[in-house]
């Protein structure tokens, strides 16, 4: 039988005071959208309107929305910060270790309980304190500790790794441009899938595969971005499919699919996304766009910048696997 109990029995729960985003002065907000997986942060800094949602060494915070499970500890060695009304902050009452409430908070045990508890979209303060927490498991939490210190450390060799990788694109891509985009891509016509077809040319959505139509693909690799949610993601469509309506479908004359996703790239089409409400990419926004091109130009330097990029997420990945693993072993991720 599971020894356990409530989370608010070992630790205080609370939110802070509702405060508005100021520019940033030396004082950092904490938002959601700042806050990312294993405590890391985002670059971007604002500061509060007040100053009296202070975070200390040790406090763990939690969203309230449902949108996003996981912890964020602040450790005390950032910068002195303060938090958005829109977490919980949690604090060991002193009886069990910081670390331990932590990684059980990023534990799938702990993510299975919530996601039942929610009400609407959000996080109760009930749900969260009646959290049936583990006592007495067999655990490490230096293991635990170690093993995202690896992940919080490959985070950071693959920012130093994209910034290398920009720059070189930049150069590449950017410098003395003498063509616009027009005139090296030109749209296709994006096709849907049509329901209940089994068989035929494949659609490809962003997610992947998505069903059939009995229109023909393209004969050569081709190039498509995802228009809408503000992402701009860039995919490229095997020969002999096609692209769904939900993505920017695009076709090059002479530049192989996998160059042409490089340089699209290097743009950063984030930068010309257009509309207030859902943000989405349009062809005529980005054909104007100068860049670099010549036939048969040197791009051994770009193709390696994405080649190392490519390495460390796939040990990024490793790394997170194998934490969550160690999550699943110590606290069960089968059980409730």
């Amino acid at each position: 039988m599971e020894n356990t109990t409530p989370l608010g029995n070992i630790a205080d729960i609370c939110y802070g005071k509702k405060s508005k985003t100021i520019p940033y002065n030396g004082i950092r907000m904490l938002r959601i959208t700042d806050v990312k997986s294993y405590s890391i942060l985002g670059d971007e800094k604002v500061s509060s309107s007040t100053n009296e949602n202070r975070l200390y060494p040790d406090d763990i915070l939690l969203a309230r929305t449902g949108s996003f499970f996981e912890p964020f500890l602040f450790r005390g060695y950032e910068k002195i910060c303060t938090f958005s009304n829109f977490f919980y902050r949690i604090h060991s009452k002193g009886d069990i270790l910081t670390d331990s409430i932590y990684y059980q908070l990023q534990s799938p045990r702990f993510k299975n309980y919530i996601s039942r508890k929610l009400k609407g979209r959000n996080v109760t303060k009930d749900a969260l304190s009646e959290y049936p927490f583990l006592l007495n498991i067999s655990q490490d939490l230096c293991v635990l500790h170690f093993s995202e210190s690896i992940i919080r450390n490959q985070y950071e060799v693959i920012r130093v790794v994209e910034r290398l990788q920009k720059a070189i694109w930049k150069e590449t891509y950017l410098s003395n441009p003498n063509v616009c985009l027009g005139e090296l891509v030109k749209p296709a016509h994006a096709i849907n899938a049509i329901d209940g077809l089994k068989g035929g040319t494949i659609v490809y959505s962003a997610s992947g595969p998505t069903g059939y139509t009995d229109k023909q693909g393209l004969g050569v690799d081709s190039i498509a971005i995802q228009k809408n949610g503000g992402t701009a993601e860039i995919h490229v469509i095997p020969a002999g499919t096609v692209a769904d309506k939900s993505l920017l479908w695009l076709q090059m004359n002479e530049i192989p699919a996998e160059e042409m996703k490089i340089m699209l790239a290097a743009l950063n089409l984030k930068n010309y996304l257009v509309g207030s409400s859902v943000p989405h990419l349009k062809f005529d926004n980005i054909q104007k766009i100068p860049v670099h091109y010549v036939r048969g130009m040197d791009i051994t330097g770009a193709k390696m910048a994405q080649k190392q990029v490519d390495a460390e997420r796939q040990l990024l990945e490793a790394y997170i696997k194998q934490h969550k693993a160690i999550l699943n072993y110590v606290y069960g991720g089968n059980k409730v």
